[in-house]
């Protein structure tokens, strides 16, 4: 645990927070939740928080690709915490902004998992 957060520190000091690169710093908060989701699967409060301020981040600077997978990350995370009807919703944005993007590769990982939410 203190690895995923030492590695996160370095993260945010060497690529972004420094030099206020906010597509970095969103992208290093994102898999930080990711990597705390396995590492500490019951301490969802910390995941969700750094998951929902790069979702937060991405919106504001309006970079659709990483927001859709943010959208799908905080998906599977809600679907850890057993939230799956708040997970449809955000996987259900998140293959919208695939399709309308023409993402084929990251639409078909999003609609696989909402297969197995529907099943």
């Amino acid at each position: 645990m203190q690895l995923a957060y030492l590695t996160l520190g370095n993260l945010k000091q060497g690529l972004g927070e420094n030099t206020n690169d906010k597509y970095v710093i969103a992208f290093a908060k994102r898999t930080f939740a990711e990597i705390l989701s396995c590492l500490e699967p019951s301490d969802f409060h910390k995941a969700d928080q750094a998951i929902l301020e790069a979702i937060r981040i991405q919106q504001e600077i309006g970079v659709k690709p990483e927001l859709a997978r943010s959208y799908v990350s905080y998906t599977q995370l809600l679907i850890e915490k057993g939230e799956e009807e708040k997970a449809l919703e955000y996987l259900g944005k998140a293959i919208g902004m695939f399709q309308k993007m023409g993402m084929v590769w990251d639409l078909d990982q999003a609609e696989q998992l909402h297969r197995k939410l529907r099943v």
